[in-house]
């Protein structure tokens, strides 16, 4: 099952067919916010579950899965270069350790 719209905005982007713009789903924002230490894990859950609550109440979306995915696109063993590179970036210029980071959520997503 595709997922995003045939030659819909996200597409665009996402096949770098507009340079310098990266699209994020709102997971992948909370995501950020974990990486830079203002969410827990923890809260990020919280927040996530409230948003697709809120918004997807018929099929809502798992946490856990869309994590493990969001991991899997910034890595350089799944991702692109250009993700992969970005994350790289984000994180040496906010001092952020990321194989910590992926460590603690790692563990929290083994418990839930």
């Amino acid at each position: 099952m595709k997922n995003t719209k045939e030659f819909g905005p996200h597409e665009t982007l996402v096949k770098e067919l507009i340079e310098d713009v990266i699209p994020f789903a709102f997971y992948e924002l909370l995501f950020l916010r974990y990486l830079s230490g203002e969410f827990t894990a923890e809260e990020m859950n919280r927040e996530f579950n409230e948003i697709t609550s809120k918004s997807m109440n018929g099929r809502p979306m798992n946490f856990r899965s869309r994590m493990l995915r969001t991991v899997r696109r910034f890595s350089y063993k799944s991702g692109t270069k250009r993700d992969c590179d970005w994350i790289h970036s984000y994180c040496k210029s906010n001092s952020i350790n990321y194989k910590r980071k992926m460590i603690g959520l790692k563990q929290y997503l083994s418990q839930i």
